[in-house]
């Protein structure tokens, strides 16, 4: 009768064998789904460690583009920071994207993070720059929302090594149905959407009692269903089919039993049949001593058929628990290597204070030897004035059993003072226990020396600025100024303190404030060198002509962040060019128009004329015999004889749109716009009427012993620029006849 209890021993063998594999796995899944949670965890405390540099002050970071970038590159976590207000509306932005102003309100999670406090993920979304996947996370801080923006293609880095060594396939998916991490292999995976129906054995029980599955593949079993706790997102875990004897043994295993009962019954009325069978109980027997001693037997030959399905079965179960003790060594080994991956220094400590361990680079940190950590505590490690804070932090965290992040300072191997930050967090057992602390230390003391040497840089530039004896200014994309130099307080009046932050209405007068609003517009739109003149009235009330020279400049993510000027004074400059440009058309001895002044005068008269298809006349005056009166009188005598007829001809014009040029040597021209032919040979004789009135002595003049005139005269309406010249040349003809025609008279 020995049989009996020995079969009875190998069916409650097999029934606790299968329990024992199915905790072994749930103990595994656990594990992998408390990781991944501890992933989600990791982003979310990098995220408040961000906001908390951003307003704690005390590593002099202000929310702006720049120094979000600095944060993006020295946190290593996120592939972007952004910062929104609480409509939603993006207002800085470490990427390189455009992304300033963008409206994220419709995403869901950003409404959470408006609405409640805490952290809030995204489903997988496409990347506003380059429409790579990614997720997001957001959390509100008072009055803005910070929002980190995490590459799938790291996160999924982060879980991949936590399950490749476990054998099970592992998939994670937004609440929309897409796949955020995809760590499976040979699954039919279309349109990004895991096609598998997984349901609860109840409702109401709990993840560990969840019943093992059959997936729609028909080789899959899919394990463990559940959640990630801050996420909302599903976590699937798969078995491949070769382990889906757990499934059968799950359905099969009362009836299992009422056979076995039956079986028993059989054998103790047959207990002669059954002795026949001791040697397929002996075998079976060796199998189960096998595979606890880690060697699978081959199968045998059994007399019974339902023994070889029993010893089929306990080869099954016993490859399956080979393989999972050999997984749980590789996963052991993977969580070590993993520790050691990781390049910040990492420790956990008991409760009572007292270190269990830490990677190498806590060991390097502190300058001993791995091995050497389990069993200290803070004051073998640090002075006793930084062993006390620490001692201190540790008590509050075991006491309220939340995270904990604060910055303190460490002594390093090298006995360097470094700027640490602590993230600190309990761990606990299965029944809630707490048993100790888990802390990771991040060194910012080059992201303190970056701020420190960036804001030297900043009052190296403001010190430049101040010196440049131009008037130089910057203003903001909305034409408010963000800088100027002491040239500039001068040109305005006014200090820099009243002028920073102020628009050109605040700063100017009204008249050039609404012309530098329209030329500030078509240089915003552009985006090219700007110049152009403006005359001001400058603080001692003197009128100021100055030249604008001003450009657009870019922030850090190439976005047009304002405008920068530079101002000239070309008041003097403007003086000097017009009286040159007096004297390049005045005739230097009579002061009336010269020869180039007439021609400039003239064809700008011209074009009216042709305009309206007026009359234009010409007269020509020539001094007669003046080469004898300059014989008889001097150079002297001829040059105020010259000055006398100059003033006398205008004298006889006396509209202010005629005319009165020196033509050349003792020769003048007058131009008489909108006359004709009679009106101006009235005119020349009136001229040669007022000459010979002056009485200027002349001997050797053949009428009467003074000074006369021989005038020529030509009227037209002009056809075209050429018709001036034709009538300058008629008129030198008529003048030309008067003076054959004996002097002292008019022609034409």
């Amino acid at each position: 009768m020995v049989i009996i209890p020995m079969f009875i021993v190998s069916c409650l063998s097999l029934y606790i064998s299968v329990n024992s594999i199915k905790e072994r796995i749930e103990r595994r899944n656990t594990a992998i789904r408390n990781t991944i949670n501890h992933s989600v965890t990791h982003f979310e405390e990098a995220l408040l460690t961000i906001d908390e540099l951003l307003t704690d002050g005390s590593l002099g970071v202000v929310k702006n583009n720049h120094d979000l970038r600095i944060l993006e590159k020295a946190n290593h976590t996120f592939e972007k920071l952004q910062i929104l207000n609480l409509e939603g509306v993006v207002e800085y932005s470490s990427g390189e994207d455009e992304n300033f102003g963008l409206d994220l309100s419709n995403f869901e999670f950003v409404k959470n993070a408006i609405e409640a406090n805490g952290f809030f993920w995204s489903n997988v979304i496409s990347s506003f720059k380059d429409q790579s996947p990614e997720i997001m996370i957001a959390k509100r801080f008072g009055s803005e929302i910070l929002v980190g923006s995490i590459n799938i293609e790291d996160f999924y880095s982060l879980v991949q090594g936590t399950v490749k060594n476990t054998g099970s396939k592992v998939a994670i998916l937004d609440t929309d149905g897409n796949i955020v991490i995809n760590i499976l292999k040979g699954l039919d995976i279309q349109k990004d959407t895991l096609n598998f129906d997984y349901v609860y054995k109840s409702e109401n029980q709990e993840m560990k009692k969840r019943s093992f599955l059959k997936g729609r593949d028909k080789f899959d079993v899919i394990q463990s269903y559940g959640k990630i706790d801050k996420t909302g997102w599903d976590i699937v875990i798969i078995e491949e089919g070769n382990r889906g004897f757990i499934l059968a043994w799950d359905f099969y295993r009362h009836l299992v039993l009422v056979i076995s009962l039956f079986t028993l019954g059989m054998i103790y009325l047959s207990h002669l049949a059954i002795s026949r069978f001791t040697g397929d109980m002996k075998k079976l027997n060796t199998i189960s001593e096998k595979v606890a001693a880690g060697k699978l037997p081959k199968m045998l030959k059994y007399e019974l058929l339902e023994a070889e399905e029993l010893a089929y079965r306990f080869l099954l179960m016993g490859e399956v628990l080979l393989k999972r003790e050999e997984s749980i060594k590789e996963e052991t080994n993977f969580l070590e290597n993993l520790l050691e991956a990781i390049p910040n220094p990492v420790f956990y400590k008991d409760k009572n204070h007292v270190y269990l361990g830490g990677n190498k680079a806590f060991a390097d940190y502190l300058g001993i030897e791995k091995h050497e950590i389990a069993g200290k505590t803070v004051y073998d490690v640090a002075p006793e004035d930084m062993a006390d804070i620490y001692m201190e932090a540790d008590d509050k965290i075991l006491e309220a059993g939340e995270t904990q992040v604060y910055q303190g300072q460490v002594i390093d191997s090298d006995n360097k003072t470094k700027d640490v930050k602590f993230y600190k967090s309990v761990f606990k057992n299965s029944e809630g226990e707490k048993l100790g602390i888990i802390g990771v230390m991040l060194d910012v003391t080059n992201l303190k020396e970056a701020i420190r040497t960036s804001e030297k840089k900043e009052k190296l530039l403001e010190s430049l600025l101040y010196t440049i004896p131009l008037p130089t200014f910057y203003q903001d994309k909305d034409g408010r100024y963000i800088n100027c130099n002491r040239a500039f307080e001068d040109i305005v009046g006014k200090k820099k303190n009243d002028i920073l932050g102020k628009c050109h209405l605040e700063v100017w007068e009204n008249n050039f404030t609404d012309y530098c609003n329209v030329k500030d517009k078509e240089l915003m739109k552009e985006q090219k060198l700007q110049k152009f003149e403006y005359n001001i009235i400058d603080q001692s009330g003197e009128k100021r002509i100055l030249v604008f020279d001003k450009t657009v400049f870019h922030n850090e993510n190439k976005e047009v962040g304002g405008i920068i000027g530079v101002m000239s004074d070309i008041t003097e400059i403007r003086k000097l060019q017009d009286e040159l440009k007096k004297i390049s058309v005045k005739d230097s001895l009579t002061g009336i128009y010269n020869r180039r002044g007439f021609e400039e005068m003239s064809n700008r008269n011209l074009k009216d004329s042709l305009r309206n298809k007026n009359n234009v006349s010409i007269i020509m005056v020539d001094i007669d015999r003046f080469k004898l009166y300059n014989d008889t009188y001097g150079h002297q005598a001829g040059d105020e004889c010259l000055k006398e007829i100059a003033e006398k001809l205008e004298e006889s014009c006396k509209r202010s749109m005629d005319i009165v040029a020196r033509y050349g040597g003792e020769e003048f021209i007058i131009l008489l716009p909108d006359t004709d032919l009679d009106g101006a040979r009235m005119v020349a004789k009136k001229i040669n009427k007022n000459i010979q009135d002056m009485k200027i002595e002349h001997v050797k003049s053949e009428h009467g012993e003074i000074v006369t005139v021989s005038i020529g005269v030509a009227s037209d309406i002009p056809k075209d620029e050429k018709s001036l010249e034709k009538l300058i040349g008629l008129a030198d003809k008529m003048l030309y006849l008067a003076k054959e025609s004996g002097r002292n008279r008019v022609e034409g």
